[in-house]
């Protein structure tokens, strides 16, 4: 009982009413006033007014403005999403209890029903609670139910115990991402491992934040033994759990002994699932529906989609519409085994794209379509939004209701999940079932421009591009040549290179350059190549690097193209400032200048300007390195590039502390300081912080050199900064003073 509500029947209702109204504010898809009329409020506005303002259905179906059926659709696609919120929300509260300290991560979204799995999750159980056991698999074919059976294994109370400082869950299916998998366990920690480039770095810091955890890792839908290595880096304490359909995987990684293999429902489970699926229709006709139930062949997945077909809101209140749908059911599945025995198969079992076919014979041709068309979006563990499946599929929303309504698409009650089998059989079908040639290629490249579209609109947002990434990904490797790929290299370099995902952005401006080379484009090809080239300088190959730039001056040289040289120019000499060369960084920041002034391009102007003014100073000649960045001080203030400005205050600090004027340098780093802190950037304040406190070890301030240092060291390690090692042998030499 919520505190300080009575034991009555009355404080009980009153405590239901408030478990309710919190979990519907996990509902709402936003903060602002709902919005009756928006389908994206209209789970929330539905379920509010019923159940806490007591609104009948006749004044719902009115103040939403939409037909019965689709009101019925938005109340079942509601009331699922409570569920799931509810019991994530019990889940949560026992594991609080058992111990605050746990962490639980990645783990998916429950809401199915589980039946005749009861022996394989206490085997489960106890060879789990065997700490003897370190690496268990469960294998099966697609669609038995993997991931179902761990999905329920963790929520048991045995697992909290046996494993009491948490779980980590690890999705990889067939776009695997292990890189961004680890980068999200650590985040459990609050670590921030976003700037280690390899995954033999992250999985090194992995292992030293699980030391000596006892921790629970599912290693979910692995389809190689590589890909699942990638997330053995737990500790001595550590038990792995894998689901794969690859026998040979669970062989090599978990032994013979130690593999579950995962069978079919039995038939006496088949109809008990049937049966909670659709209860009404096991009333109508329970020989139907055991018929039905041995057709479909024990899988999960397919009794889901057939008993979601059979627990259609127009099916649940009239019982001879019921029946007549359970009777040409049934004859369409006999007519399919039929045709399966004429083409020679022994097989009495429905595929699974024949239950598929049965599942929407339902629907119009334009909700048909619409399901063929999102079979283009990479499979769970990805997701989608609502609005991108309108897009890309170009569905309505009653569409796409009836679709998880059926349970062909998935919803947590926000974003959207496609089955990767269900993927798998619509790609395959999508040809046979619609009319173009070309209607795959078609919402492959709607796809393409949607998450294209979503990147240029907002390229500073990494949180939503980060959301979205396993689409793009997963795009990018489906457009074949496409043009299109060569707009997503500018678009995604900001997202790329702020999350440290430098190889795969080198993967990207190779491909890309390929296909610009391949149509003989010759501007795309000279930026490309810039591209390339700093991604091999900013991993310290700068003499790759340097052969990137010059190639791509030399081309943009001969196609007069000013802007784009400019830049390259003023990127070999930061090459060359870096290898400890200042003479010659600062004959092609010189070359650069003029070019992008005469282009206007200003930002740019500021940062050579700064350069020059940096290579200045390695040069001894402080006035000349004052006179430029102080100039590229004054155009960042002009233009309004706020967080430039610390960089180019860092480097006037500099300039004074080599002349010895200290008390000037000290006050534009403070100023320096203060941009970093105000734009958040972390890397950009440490070394500010250690350059602080240089000034303060030369002045004799010990203990507030210290003090600076030890907070740039906090800050260096959230960044992984090439200069920490410096950072901390500062700290050891003011150490021993």
């Amino acid at each position: 009982m919520l505190s300080g509500l009575q034991s009555t029947p009355e404080g009980r209702g009153l405590a239901l009413r408030m478990v309710l109204k919190k979990a519907l504010e996990k509902l709402k898809p936003d903060e602002g006033k709902p919005m009756p009329h928006d389908q994206n409020w209209r789970k929330y506005v539905a379920l509010t007014e019923t159940y806490i303002n007591n609104r009948s259905t006749d004044w719902l179906l009115d103040y939403l403005h939409v037909a019965t059926r689709t009101y019925r659709l938005a109340m079942s696609m509601g009331l699922d999403a409570i569920a799931d919120i509810l019991l994530e929300e019990e889940v949560s509260n026992q594991r609080y209890l058992s111990n605050n300290q746990s962490i639980f991560v990645n783990i998916p979204s429950f809401s199915f029903y589980l039946v005749g799995r009861e022996i394989v999750l206490q085997n489960l159980l106890e060879r789990l609670a065997n700490h003897g056991t370190d690496v268990l698999a469960v294998t099966g074919q697609g669609g038995v139910g993997k991931t179902a059976v761990c999905l329920s294994l963790v929520r048991d109370s045995h697992i909290n115990t046996n494993f009491k400082d948490g779980i980590l869950w690890g999705s990889l299916g067939l776009q695997p991402d292990p890189m961004d998998i680890l980068e999200k366990w650590a985040k459990a920690w609050e670590k921030d491992i976003s700037q280690s480039n390899t995954l033999k770095e992250r999985q090194e810091l992995i292992k030293q934040l699980i030391d000596q955890k006892r921790l629970l890792i599912i290693i979910d839908d692995a389809w190689s033994l590589e890909e699942a290595k990638c997330l053995q880096c737990g500790g001595p304490n550590c038990t792995y759990l894998l689901t794969t359909r690859n026998e040979e995987v669970a062989q090599q990684l978990a032994g013979a002994k130690n593999i579950i293999q995962l069978e079919p429902l039995t038939e006496t489970s088949s109809i008990e699932l049937l049966q909670k699926l659709a209860p009404k229709a096991w009333i109508t006709s329970p020989a139907t529906i055991k018929q039905l139930a041995m057709i479909t062949g024990g899988l999960p997945l397919a009794l889901t989609l057939v008993g979601r077909y059979l627990a259609a809101p127009e099916l649940r209140s009239n019982s001879d519409i019921r029946q007549q749908v359970l009777s040409d059911l049934l004859e369409k599945s006999m007519l399919l085994t039929f045709e399966q025995s004429r083409l020679g198969s022994n097989d009495e079992k429905l595929s699974l794209s024949q239950v598929v076919t049965l599942s929407l014979a339902g629907f119009d041709k334009e909700t048909i379509r619409v399901w063929y068309s999102l079979g283009v979006f990479a499979p769970k563990p990805e997701s989608f939004t609502e609005n991108a499946a309108k897009v890309v599929g170009k569905a309505n929303s009653k569409q796409i209701a009836q679709l998880v309504s059926n349970n062909l698409l998935e919803t947590d009650g926000k974003r959207l999940f496609l089955h990767q089998v269900l993927a798998d059989v619509s790609r395959k079908g999508a040809s046979a079932q619609t009319e173009s040639s070309n209607f795959l290629q078609e919402a492959t490249n709607r796809h393409g421009q949607y998450y294209l579209d979503l990147v240029k609109n907002d390229p500073d947002n990494w949180k939503h591009i980060e959301a979205a990434y396993g689409q793009i990904k997963w795009g990018w490797s489906h457009l074949g040549e496409n043009e299109i790929l060569l707009d997503y290299v500018e678009a995604l370099y900001p997202y790329l290179s702020r999350r440290g995902r430098w190889l795969e952005y080198l993967e990207w401006t190779q491909k890309a350059l390929y296909i610009a080379q391949s149509k003989n484009l010759q501007q795309k090809i000279g930026s490309l190549l810039v591209h390339t080239g700093f991604i091999y300088v900013f991993l310290g190959a700068y003499e790759e690097g340097l052969q990137y730039y010059q190639t791509a001056a030399e081309l943009q040289e001969k196609i007069n193209d000013e802007l784009e040289l400019g830049i390259t120019f003023h990127n070999i000499g930061a090459v060359y400032r870096r290898m400890g060369d200042p003479v010659r960084a600062l004959q092609y920041y010189q070359k650069a200048l003029p070019l992008r002034q005469n282009a206007h391009d200003w930002k740019g102007v500021a940062g050579t300007l700064a350069n020059i003014g940096h290579a200045y100073i390695h040069l001894g000649n402080i006035e000349e390195a004052l006179v430029n960045l102080n100039r590229a001080l004054m155009i960042l203030k002009e233009i309004g590039e706020f967080h430039r400005q610390g960089s180019v205050l860092r480097q006037i600090a500099e300039a004074y502390t080599i002349s010895n004027q200290h008390k000037k340098a000290l006050d534009f780093l403070s100023s320096s300081l203060t941009v970093f802190q105000e734009t958040g950037d972390q890397y950009g304040e440490a070394i500010t912080r250690s350059e602080i406190a240089k000034i303060y070890r030369f002045q004799g301030k010990r203990v507030d050199a210290v003090l600076q240092l030890q907070r740039a060291i906090e800050l260096g390690r959230l960044v992984q900064h090439p200069d920490l090692d410096e950072f901390l042998s500062l700290l050891e030499k003011l150490s021993r003073n």
